[in-house]
């Protein structure tokens, strides 16, 4: 058959310009005509990125002379990112049988629909804490266009759930992660864990709303304790050092009826609460008398009954130095932050990260840094090895951690808790001390211990207290306060009413 040049073809889109949806057929003519006298026989390619998910049809077209034809272009965008919403150009080629050269071409534009599908997780689908939760929640953009969300947590008679950011963005194909913090309005000392379902809800532009839900186990504040075996040669937490350390070593035996906890403990002189329980926060010191039986405390007044303690009816700040913490630690420090604040009534504040370095010396004013007031605790993570420390009292002492109040007279104004980013449980395995607040010798039976000393609780003599100096030797194998310690966070929190705070140094 004869074939008409290019000269007397001529190629043409009808419509040039139109609208494609995901999975639905959207097509257009594709008109040639002929202006010359001999037939032609033609074939037909589309190009550019919409050939992927489209065709011709039919594929061959024969033109007689002086005549026109067309044939039909059709398209089905898949339901993906690709191809984004937005103007797509593409082109029809024309070719002969048995030639891949194009005698001629023409281009045209799709106008792709934008659509939503956004998948959502939350990780962990279930949190545990005396009274809060943290999560993350995915947001993953699976649609072709950016996507807006407004995250609402909401609350209800039982739990306020927060969610940083509130607002977020992504583009196609993009990933986007927001912290969720679902909080009890109120503790319980004891029973089962009680469960807290909620959900978080992403409000979209343009789209439905897409809802996920989670669940915040609430445990109770007090521990059901559990008898605990010696174990001779186990390497174990006891406390050391400056105002108190949480350290490594080998362990003790345990003698009978030294996990019980005094009959006295809950006995308490309201006039002079601190008489008998002063106790020392350095393990193996030197101490006048044998130590308070269910509490103690670091320091009181000058007639030995009151002791120093936080304003309470002020909201402590702290900070948290994260440059060394591990995977997981802040979220550990917030909630024993948490559990210290449900069991000492006090208000915790969350100041965020600061660059100050970890110093047990460190100024309780700093102008410079914070203003014109008392520094915040200062809760951080620094290098101090796994071998024997300053304030280490064997040969087999790791220290995990270090605790100390900042006072002025008879009221504490500041605090450093100092971490060990290095601690193992094992110098032979390297086994690195456990994340979490479960059971066992974990980082979050650390912090409390420490932070107890933070707020000014000392050493008491009852192994059934998380204040005892030898974690190890604890009768409770959790990461709970006991009796006595909640008695000794009552008498220095809110119960025991407000104090003057002390003033600034002079010239400031």
């Amino acid at each position: 058959m004869s074939t008409s040049s290019p000269s007397t073809l001529r190629l043409s889109l009808d419509p040039q310009e139109f609208p494609v949806v995901q999975e639905e057929h959207a097509t257009c003519a594709v008109r040639v005509v002929n202006t010359g006298t001999q037939p032609c026989e033609l074939r037909f390619k589309l190009t550019g990125e919409a050939a992927a998910w489209s065709w011709v049809t039919p594929g061959t077209l024969t033109v007689a002379g002086g005549d026109e034809g067309s044939v039909k272009a059709v398209f089905r965008a898949p339901r993906a990112p690709l191809p984004p919403a937005g103007p797509l150009p593409f082109g029809v080629e024309v070719t002969t049988p048995g030639s891949t050269e194009a005698l001629l071409s023409v281009t045209g534009m799709l106008q792709v629909g934008a659509y939503s599908d956004v998948f959502a997780s939350i990780d962990p689908a279930a949190s545990s804490g005396s009274r809060s939760g943290r999560h993350t929640l995915l947001l993953e953009n699976r649609g072709n266009a950016p996507m807006t969300a407004r995250l609402e947590g909401g609350s209800d008679s039982d739990l306020d759930v927060e969610v940083e950011p509130s607002t977020v963005r992504a583009d196609s194909g993009e990933r986007v992660e927001a912290t969720v913090t679902a909080r009890c309005h109120q503790g319980f000392r004891r029973g089962p864990s009680r469960s807290h379902p909620f959900r978080v809800v992403a409000h979209l532009e343009g789209a439905p709303p897409v809802s996920i839900g989670a669940t915040l186990r609430q445990e109770a504040t007090m521990a059901s304790w559990v008898p605990r075996a010696a174990v001779a040669g186990a390497v174990v937490l006891v406390t050391a050092g400056l105002a108190g350390a949480a350290v490594l070593g080998p362990d003790d035996e345990v003698g009978n009826g030294a996990g019980d906890v005094p009959g006295d403990v809950a006995a308490v002189d309201p006039e002079c609460p601190a008489d008998g329980h002063i106790g020392s926060a350095v393990h193996g010191s030197a101490a006048e008398g044998p130590p308070a039986p269910g509490y103690a405390f670091l320091f009181a007044d000058d007639e030995g009954c009151l002791p120093a303690r936080f304003n309470p009816c002020e909201p402590v700040p702290y900070v948290v130095n994260d440059a060394l913490a591990p995977p997981g630690g802040v979220e550990e420090v917030h909630e024993a932050i948490d559990r210290v604040a449900e069991a000492t009534g006090m208000t915790f504040v969350d100041e965020g990260t600061t660059d100050e370095p970890l110093d047990q010396q460190r100024a309780a004013y700093q102008p410079e840094r914070y203003g014109e007031r008392w520094a915040p605790i200062l809760v951080g993570w620094t290098e101090l090895g796994t071998g024997q420390g300053p304030d280490a009292a064997g040969d087999d002492i790791i220290v995990a951690g270090r605790g100390r109040p900042l006072r002025v007279g008879d009221v504490l104004v500041s605090g450093v808790l100092e971490l060990n980013a290095d601690v193992i449980l094992n110098r032979d395995t390297q086994e690195r001390l456990p994340g979490g607040f479960g059971e066992g010798i974990t980082r979050g039976r650390v912090m409390l211990h420490e932070l107890g000393h933070v707020v000014g609780l000392g050493h008491p003599g009852s192994r059934a207290q998380l204040m005892y100096a030898e974690l190890a030797e604890h009768t409770s194998n959790t990461a709970q306060f006991g009796v006595g310690d909640r008695i000794g966070l009552r008498l220095v929190g809110r119960e025991a009413g407000c104090l003057t705070p002390p003033p600034l140094p002079s010239g400031s």
